[in-house]
């Protein structure tokens, strides 16, 4: 049994708990930490909606917790950004256990604070263990899964990869971060702002597929999310888009390497779109066209590739590693 401890029983976070429960039985679910003051000191199962107690009270401080449960893993489902996981996954690392998170810019974190990254990776190493950003997304369906599709080819020039999500089916809270319901000039102003966040991570995902061709990055231009407007009434579970408000993003980047080669990222989510997909060109000896119809749904496919990475991040060498450190790769000329 790997003994696993969670910190963030959100929604992401209770998936993972139904998912150990119900699908992974050599993982054992020994701790669970979250600061909601509704959540803790409650079972987790009942926190997580299971119609069962597991034996596992919620709890509101991770170190306490370190101090006196130890281990394998720890897995952190609470935030997008490094440096809000930052903290959590030191903590993990400073007693002894492995950290797999969902944080996007923990996928490929040195293009967002070398110094952190410099730090964790260190630490990792001085205690053994590793330190791995994965999810469905950075983490597979924008760099893993692009980056194994170019396998058969001798020679790659270009890896374009779309992806586009019907976000209706998507959890409340993602719904919220695309701007949904918003007005136009009211998802610039969040945007700009911050209040919003669009999708955190076509960044990692470029460096990811960069790094594990070989590639030498020269220039980056990311494009700034750019709102996708209703043409019809669409009613989800938790907002209702009229026309001519905003029913998603769009958002896109473009990673020039040397040589000429190049990696371009698209990524879609609105309520009500139709040709829900994952979509990838590779251009190369040979060529390869490949698509995803309908998409992978991201929640769940973001709880499976985190708890599916778990035996490989045990294995792994030490330090701060990323998901194309677990799969073939070139060498860097």
């Amino acid at each position: 049994m790997i003994e696993t401890a969670l910190v963030g029983v959100g929604a992401i976070g209770s998936m993972v708990v139904k998912a150990i429960v119900e699908d992974y039985p050599w993982i054992d679910l020994v701790a669970a930490i979250d600061t909601a003051p509704d959540k803790v000191g409650r079972d987790v199962g009942e926190v997580a909606g299971l119609d069962q107690d597991l034996g596992v009270t919620v709890e509101s401080r991770l170190e306490e917790v370190l101090d006196e449960t130890l281990p394998d893993v720890v897995i952190v489902t609470t935030s997008s950004r490094l440096r809000d996981v930052y903290g959590q996954v030191m903590a993990g690392v400073a007693v002894g256990a492995n950290v797999i998170s969902t944080s996007e810019e923990l996928a490929y974190p040195w293009i967002i604070d070398p110094a952190a990254s410099r730090r964790l990776d260190n630490a990792a190493r001085w205690t053994n263990v590793s330190v791995l950003g994965a999810g469905v997304n950075p983490g597979f369906l924008m760099d893993a899964l692009p980056t194994f599709l170019t396998l058969p080819c001798t020679r790659v020039e270009r890896v374009a990869v779309t992806r586009v999500i019907d976000a209706s089916k998507r959890r409340g809270p993602f719904q919220k971060k695309i701007g949904a319901g918003m007005a136009p000039e009211e998802f610039r102003e969040a945007i700009g702002s911050g209040a919003i966040s669009g999708h955190v991570g076509l960044e990692q995902s470029a460096y990811l597929i960069a790094e594990s061709l070989g590639w030498r990055p020269v220039k980056l231009s990311v494009a700034p999310p750019e709102p996708v407007l209703a043409d019809r009434t669409i009613e989800t579970d938790y907002v209702r888009v009229d026309p001519g408000k905003v029913a998603g993003l769009r958002q896109s980047l473009r990673l020039e390497a040397d040589g000429g080669r190049e990696v371009k990222l698209t990524f879609e989510a609105y309520v009500g779109a139709e040709d829900e997909r994952d979509e990838y060109e590779i251009d190369g000896r040979p060529p390869i066209r490949a698509a995803i119809r309908p998409c992978v749904q991201g929640d769940w496919g973001t709880v499976g590739v985190l708890l599916n990475l778990v035996p490989s991040l045990l294995e792994a060498e030490p330090g701060l590693i990323t998901v194309v450190d677990l799969l073939p790769r070139r060498p860097l000329l």
